[in-house]
C-alpha cells in the first residue's frame, strides 16, 4: 500500500494532465450504458447537528462526506495488470474555515479487494475540481466568437480561485486568445493576496504569457464584462444576479455544496441552457437547481444534458449569440477514482520509488500534512493569513537605507527593534495566540482558563508576556538560571502576572527540546523554534520587505540577511521569499562564538559546537534544531559568520549613522552585510533584518566607547 501526499500528487498529476484525464472520464461516462465503465451511488453526507456547534460557527458548513465508486478501466493504458478498481473518498467540508476538505481517498483493486493506495483528499479534490471546470469551458465556449481576448471572472478568493485560474490557463494555452482574468469578491485584502499567489503559480508553470490576472471588488461590473464566469464560493445565498449577466456568456458554478445552498439566482437558472455533470446527483444535491424547482420556476426537464454528452456530441448546443450556458459542477466520486488510478499507474513507472512516493504504515499518515497542512512548516498562504491575523497588535516596522555613502544606497535596514516589545518576537507570539482565538474558540477558552508556557529568557518571553496580557491568558515562562536580572525584570515589566520558573541549563534545554513542562502538562506549550505558526508570523517580515522596497529594485538582485538563533525566523522569511521568487537570496547570520548552523551545513548534518557566551546573546546555541536544519539545508543560500568585533562595529555604526539602537543579535545582519559587501554581495541590494534592540545599557556604552 502506498501513500501519496500533497507534493507527490502535484508531481504525478500536474493540472494539464488532470484536464486530459477528466476529459476522458466524461467521455467514458457518457458511454456508460449498463454501468460498462462506472458505478457509484449519490454521495452520502453526514451533517454535524447544529445544536453541537458553538454560536460563533452557526453559519459554518460542517459535513462529513462519503463518496464510493467503481470503475472498469480496461480501455486505458495502465502500468498494472488489474484494470478494475473501487474507491471511496472520506472528507470533511468545513467552510468557510481554511481547515476544510481534509481527508483521504482509499483506492482498492476490485478483484481481491486489496488496498493499494491512500491519497490526500484535499489535493485530489482541489486539482480535479478545477480540471473539470476547464473541460467544461473548453467544450461550452465557442472560442471562434472571441478574436483576440477572453474576459474571465472568478468569484471567490480561496484555493479554487487559484486552481481555476491555473486550469483555465492550460485549457486555452493552444489558442491565440489573450486571457483577462479578474478575481472578484468583497474582501480586498484576500483578493490581493490571492492574485499574488496566482501570479506565482502561473510563473512556476510558465504560463505568464498572454494572460493578465487582476482583482476587483466590483462584482457586478466584473461579471457584466466577462464571457466566462466561475463561481467558487462557500456562499449560502445567490452571489450572481441575472441582471448582471449578458448574453453569450458561459457560467461554471462550483460552490454551494448543499441542497439548500446556491450561488446562482433562480431567474438566471431559468434563462440558461442548464448542463450538469450527473443528472441524478444534481436533482438530489444541487441547491442551484433544486431551489428554482421548489419555487416552480423550472422543472427537472430544464436540464439540457450532462457534460459528457456534449463531449461525445450526443447533444449539440444551440447556435445562437443570445444564450447563457450554465454548467453546474457537483464533483463526482469517479473523478476522484480516475485521478487516483492515473497517479498510481504513473508512479509505478519510476524505479526509484522514493522520488515520488513513500511506503508507509497507516499510523504515519498524520505526518504527511493530511490532518494539518501547516505542519511542520508553513506555506506562503499561511504567512499571508498571519499578516492579517497580527495586523492590529504587531507594528509594520520601517524599511530604511543605511546612512553611509560608502555603500551606494545598497543596504536597507528592516527595523524590528521598533516593535512595542523591542523585537520581532511579537509577530510569532501574536500569530500563535490570535490564531487560536480566530480558528478554535474552544481551545482559546481552554487556554484562557489553564494558561500557556514557553521556554525563553529573552525576546520571545517578552512577546508571549505582551500578547497574554492583551488576551487575558495566564502565562508561565521558563528561564535558565543564568538569565540576567535585567531580562527577568523586562518580562515582569511587560506583564507582572507572569509566573517565572527558573531551571538549570540542562533541564531548561530538555524542556525546550521536548516541548513539555513536566510540572504542569495541561499548559499549552509554545515553542519559538518549531511552532509553525511562529514561523508564519516571522514570515510576515518578508512580506513587508517586499511591500516596502522601491519598485525599481529587481528581486533577482535582492539579498536578505537574517540573524540565526533557532531557525524559526530564518525559515519563515526564507519560505515566504523563495515562494514568491526563488531567485531572492537569503543568508543566515551567525557570530563566530556560536555558529552551529555554519558548522552543520559544512558537515551536512546537525553538528554540536562549543558555545561561548558573549554580548551577542540573542542568537546562537551549542546545536541546531534538526527539523529546522534539514529544511533550511534545502532552501537557504548559506550561513555567513562574523566576529564579535565585526558586530560591535556594526552596532556602533547603526547608532552613529541611523540613530538606531540594536542588540548584538540584531546588528549581526549588518555586520555580515559590511564584511561581504564587495565579495559575495557585489552588485546586490541587501536588506538587513534588525531583529531587536533590547541591549543592556552598560553593554551599549561599552560598545560605543570601544571598552568591550
Amino acid at each position: 500500500m502506498k501513500f501519496f501526499n500533497h507534493k507527490q500528487i502535484q508531481e504525478l498529476m500536474p493540472m494539464n494532465k488532470c484536464i486530459e484525464t477528466m476529459e476522458k472520464m466524461f467521455e467514458m461516462f457518457s458511454n456508460n450504458i449498463d454501468h460498462t465503465y462506472f458505478s457509484f451511488p449519490v454521495r452520502t453526507a453526514l451533517h454535524v447537528p447544529q445544536s453541537l456547534i458553538p454560536k460563533t460557527y452557526e453559519k459554518q458548513i460542517s459535513i462529513l462526506g462519503y463518496m464510493p465508486s467503481f470503475a472498469n478501466l480496461s480501455e486505458l493504458q495502465l502500468n498494472m495488470d488489474f484494470k478494475s478498481f473501487i474507491a471511496t473518498k472520506i472528507i470533511t467540508v468545513y467552510m468557510p474555515s481554511e481547515n476544510t476538505h481534509l481527508g483521504l481517498v482509499l483506492l482498492f483493486e476490485a478483484i481481491n479487494g486489496h488496498l493499494i493506495g491512500l491519497f490526500d483528499a484535499k489535493t485530489i479534490t482541489s486539482i480535479r475540481t478545477a480540471a473539470c471546470s476547464a473541460v467544461a469551458a473548453k467544450y461550452l465556449l465557442d472560442i471562434t466568437n472571441y478574436h483576440h481576448h477572453l474576459n474571465i471572472a472568478i468569484i471567490g478568493n480561496g484555493e479554487q480561485a487559484r486552481m481555476h485560474t491555473l486550469a483555465l490557463a492550460y485549457a486555452f494555452i493552444s489558442t491565440n486568445l489573450f486571457l483577462n482574468i479578474i478575481i472578484t469578491g468583497r474582501n480586498e485584502i484576500k483578493l490581493n493576496n490571492c492574485v499574488i499567489e496566482i501570479q506565482k503559480l502561473l510563473n512556476d508553470n510558465k504560463l505568464n504569457k498572454r494572460i493578465d490576472v487582476k482583482y476587483s471588488i466590483n462584482i457586478e461590473q466584473t461579471v457584466y464584462s466577462s464571457n466566462l464566469i466561475c463561481t467558487v464560493t462557500s456562499s449560502q445565498t445567490p452571489i450572481l444576479n441575472h441582471k448582471w449577466v449578458k448574453h453569450d456568456t458561459v457560467i461554471i458554478a462550483v460552490g454551494a455544496c448543499k441542497s439548500t445552498f446556491r450561488e446562482i439566482d433562480s431567474d438566471l437558472v431559468r434563462d440558461s441552457i442548464l448542463i450538469v455533470d450527473h443528472k441524478e446527483s444534481a436533482l438530489k444535491e444541487a441547491g442551484d437547481i433544486l431551489i428554482p424547482i421548489s419555487e416552480g420556476i423550472i422543472t427537472e426537464t430544464h436540464i439540457f444534458c450532462e457534460l459528457g454528452d456534449i463531449i461525445t456530441k450526443k447533444k449539440i448546443l444551440p447556435k445562437t449569440n443570445s444564450n447563457i450556458i450554465l454548467f453546474k459542477s457537483l464533483g463526482l466520486a469517479i473523478e476522484d477514482l480516475m485521478t487516483c488510478v492515473q497517479i498510481y499507474s504513473d508512479a509505478l513507472k519510476y524505479t526509484d520509488s522514493t522520488l515520488f512516493y513513500t511506503l508507509l504504515n497507516v499510523d504515519s499518515i498524520c505526518t504527511q500534512n493530511v490532518i494539518e497542512d501547516i505542519y511542520p512548516f508553513p506555506q506562503l498562504h499561511h504567512i499571508y493569513n498571519a499578516q492579517k491575523t497580527i495586523e492590529n497588535i504587531s507594528k509594520q516596522t520601517p524599511l530604511v537605507l543605511l546612512n553611509d555613502s560608502n555603500y551606494a544606497n545598497m543596504i536597507y535596514l528592516k527595523l524590528e527593534n521598533l516593535q512595542p516589545i523591542g523585537s520581532y518576537k511579537l509577530r510569532p507570539a501574536a500569530n500563535v495566540l490570535l490564531g487560536i482565538k480566530e480558528k478554535n474558540l474552544d481551545m482559546f477558552d481552554h487556554i484562557q482558563k489553564t494558561g500557556v508556557v514557553t521556554c525563553s529568557a529573552g525576546n520571545f518571553a517578552q512577546g508571549i508576556a505582551y500578547v497574554c496580557k492583551q488576551l487575558n491568558i495566564p502565562c508561565t515562562i521558563i528561564i535558565p538560571s543564568h538569565a540576567p536580572e535585567i531580562k527577568r525584570n523586562a518580562i515582569l515589566r511587560i506583564n507582572n502576572q507572569v509566573q517565572l520558573v527558573t531551571m538549570e541549563m540542562n533541564e531548561y534545554w530538555n524542556t525546550f527540546i521536548n516541548e513539555k513542562y513536566k510540572e504542569n502538562e495541561s499548559l499549552y506549550f509554545i515553542s519559538p523554534g518549531t511552532n509553525p505558526y511562529c514561523m508564519a508570523g516571522n514570515g510576515t517580515i518578508a512580506l513587508e520587505i517586499l511591500q516596502q522596497l522601491p519598485k525599481s529594485v529587481p528581486l533577482d538582485k535582492l539579498v536578505v540577511l537574517v540573524p540565526y538563533g533557532g531557525g524559526a525566523m530564518t525559515l519563515g522569511i526564507c519560505i515566504a521569499l523563495k515562494s514568491i521568487n526563488p531567485n531572492i537570496q537569503v543568508y543566515a547570520c551567525e557570530v563566530e562564538t556560536a555558529a552551529p548552523l555554519y558548522a552543520s551545513l559544512n558537515a551536512g548534518k546537525p553538528t554540536e559546537i562549543v558555545y561561548n557566551p558573549s554580548f551577542v546573546d540573542g542568537i546562537g546555541a551549542k546545536e541546531v534544531l534538526p527539523n529546522n536544519f534539514y529544511k533550511l539545508k534545502q532552501i537557504l543560500n548559506g550561513s555567513l559568520v562574523v566576529s564579535l568585533k565585526d558586530v560591535s562595529h556594526a552596532l556602533k555604526l547603526l547608532v552613529e549613522r541611523n540613530h538606531v539602537v540594536a542588540e548584538g543579535a540584531g546588528a549581526t545582519s549588518v555586520a555580515v552585510a559590511l564584511k561581504y559587501f564587495s565579495s559575495i554581495f557585489n552588485q546586490k541590494v541587501i536588506v538587513c533584518v534588525i531583529s531587536g534592540g533590547n541591549i543592556d545599557t552598560v553593554k551599549l556604552i561599552q560598545v560605543l566607547t570601544d571598552n568591550l
